[in-house]
């Protein structure tokens, strides 16, 4: 697909959702802790430009739609890593989040 032009975007190498939506404990958000949902991200970073090296930042998809992880946003930490250039919450055209303000996301 990158040899084509498509994007290997981000989505967390577990795809942690709420326990109450059927996820194992051990793999829920619910029980995810900032640090370990950024680790996620950055080696699913690293495995994705083994297989599409030429891109050097990727977008995000919060899997679930969840962008907070022990109450807190994490979505302007990742940017300010620069894990991402932007993330997408949620199912349609206006869910692309390219503004990041403060503690909160901003959909463009």
């Amino acid at each position: 697909m990158a040899l084509q032009g498509h994007e290997l975007a981000n989505h967390t190498l577990f795809h942690p959702c709420p326990e109450n939506l059927g996820w194992n404990k051990t793999l829920a958000i619910d029980n995810y802790t900032v640090d370990q949902i950024i680790k996620e991200i950055e080696i699913n970073n690293g495995m994705l430009s083994l297989l599409d090296p030429k891109r050097k930042s990727r977008s995000f998809a919060f899997p679930c739609n969840n962008i907070l992880v022990e109450g807190k946003d994490y979505s302007k930490i990742i940017k300010e890593k620069g894990l991402i250039t932007y993330a997408r919450a949620g199912g349609d055209e206006n869910s692309i989040i390219t503004n990041f303000q403060g503690d909160t996301i901003v959909p463009r």
